[in-house]
């Protein structure tokens, strides 16, 4: 649990001081600030803003200040080169230990409060102490509100499994948000590979290179399993999203224009030395009351996101059963498990079987299903996967035969887990990733690229468009940093909202189906 923040009123700001002692042995470079990111806060007039530096500082302090009233959807690049950073405003927070063995860090936090919705801010991180010093200007947009969105579109980015080394998109989505608006990123899962290694100093360097992203960008993570490490504590230290006073940022749920955005914690059935029944029966829980207040929220905010890290579907089923290996299967329905180093099973992070102890199950489609999720996205598997509506690994029939995204009957799933990680092989100058149609095994699959290169083939690294158009269009695209090019696009188009359950006869479970 992170720690309280107190806060006192200092004419029209909000301050919070903790300060630590400098010790005047220390180096400057140390107490300078780096891995600078931001993500939305608890409402829609906050920002929260974390960085690092190599020791303790005296005060941990945003300077910021207004660059334009709103911004629009056209390049950032253009308005920053007519403006000059400003910082009339300043605004402090907290700072405490990240531990990785014998080694610390110093994590900040500051949450900028009674922002203006949609208008554009420059600021910089550090200390005004002798001793210390700033960091260079960045830039945010305030997240804008409904009305501005409805006369745009909500623009995301989206991708997961980026890690310190081979992450090969990481140059596309700079160049990218330099030149284009979003209104934020989704990360879910496998962050750094990992926060943890050489004592946090990956953590530390991959910090460093998304930096330009996560500085200037919203960037909103879930955990993935490489964040295991001592109990995730890298990951609850280093991020903070909404609801993170509650849930320590392992799962929660915001809204933004006319999506209810749900990141949820995939890796609760797969650490039964962190996560025991109560703690998987609490997230199932939330996740269930959130979703159903979402569905009946959907005249104000029609499209219900959801995102976490191991998916539910698998490029490849088996040919004897047709069904996902246990690991998807266990993601799927909930079944408390056991992958790779956890204690009592192989060492190989891709074998996954129930644990001796399994209580019951937690049947999260179930509640995608019941709720009526439109767009569910996923990592793990180092490609970029596309399903067809798919529930109970069944399609259901198709509203229309020639686009089976209009008016689906079931959530769409995506796997966009191949931003580019040291796991992920280069091929051969020239030689193309495996890509195009899936396997006849798999009839919820409909298109991949990346999946299992052999020979001179390398992996496909790859990073989403999610574009919300209006209260009934949504795209999605895919660009490749290797083929150079969009290789994948679709539109789902909901006229209605809502429960599937509602809206066909519910498939045959599969406890069921294997009678008939």
């Amino acid at each position: 649990m992170q720690p309280a923040i107190f806060w006192a009123c200092v004419g029209a700001l909000l301050v919070a001081s903790n300060g630590q002692e400098i010790r005047p042995d220390e180096p400057v470079s140390a107490r300078i600030p780096f891995g600078t990111h931001i993500n939305f806060g608890d409402s829609p007039t906050q920002m929260v803003i974390m960085w690092q530096t190599e020791v303790p500082t005296n005060l941990s302090v945003v300077e910021y200040g207004l660059v334009s009233p709103t911004v629009s959807a056209g390049s950032p690049r253009r308005v920053l080169s007519e403006h000059a950073p400003r910082f009339p405003e300043l605004t402090s927070g907290v700072q405490y230990n990240n531990t990785n063995q014998n080694r610390n860090t110093t994590v900040h936090k500051v949450i900028l409060e009674g922002l203006k919705q949609g208008a554009y801010y420059t600021y910089r991180v550090g200390d005004p102490s002798p001793g210390a010093g700033f960091s260079g200007a960045f830039f945010f947009t305030a997240m804008r509100t409904q009305e501005a969105i409805a006369d745009d579109a909500l623009r995301l980015i989206s991708y997961c499994d980026m890690g310190d080394r081979h992450g090969l998109t990481i140059p596309d989505v700079e160049e990218d948000i330099a030149n284009n608006f979003y209104d934020g990123l989704l990360h879910c899962g496998d962050l750094a590979y990992d926060l943890a290694s050489a004592l946090g100093v990956t953590g530390d360097n991959w910090l460093r290179d998304i930096e330009p992203i996560a500085a200037n960008l919203p960037y909103m993570v879930s955990p993935g399993n490489h964040e295991a490490h001592y109990n995730f504590s890298n990951f609850r230290q280093r991020f903070s999203m909404p609801m993170a006073d509650k849930y320590e940022s392992m799962y929660y749920s915001f809204d933004i224009g006319p999506a209810h955005i749900v990141s949820y914690n995939t890796e609760v059935f797969f650490w039964p030395q962190y996560f025991d029944e109560g703690l998987m029966k609490a997230q199932f829980e939330w996740l269930d009351q959130d979703l159903k207040a979402a569905n009946a929220n959907r005249d104000e905010r029609p499209w219900i996101i959801v995102m976490g890290h191991r998916p539910m579907y698998c490029l490849v089923a088996d040919r004897t059963t047709g069904q996902c290996d246990h690991e998807h299967e266990a993601s799927r329905r909930g079944i408390p498990s056991g992958c790779g180093r956890a204690a009592g099973f192989e060492d190989d992070e891709h074998l996954c079987s129930p644990t001796a102890d399994s209580l019951g199950t937690y049947p999260v489609e179930d509640l995608f299903y019941q709720h009526g999720v439109d767009l569910a996205i996923f990592g793990h598997v180092h490609d970029y996967e596309r399903f067809l509506p798919v529930y109970n690994e069944s399609v259901p029939e198709a509203t229309d035969a020639s686009n089976p995204y209009y008016a689906p009957k079931a959530p769409v799933h995506i796997t966009t887990g191949s931003g580019g990680n040291p796991e992920m092989p280069y091929g051969a100058p020239g030689v193309e990733p495996p890509h195009g149609g899936c396997s006849t095994w798999s009839p919820w699959c409909a298109y991949y690229s990346g999946y299992f290169p052999h020979g001179d083939q390398g992996a496909d690294f790859t990073y989403s468009h999610v574009i919300v158009h209006n209260s009934t269009h949504l795209q999605f695209s895919q660009w490749s940093s290797i083929f150079r090019k969009w290789i994948d696009e679709i539109w789902i188009v909901q006229p209605k909202h809502g429960s599937f359950a509602a809206n066909e006869e519910e498939v045959v479970p599969l406890h069921l189906r294997a009678e008939q």
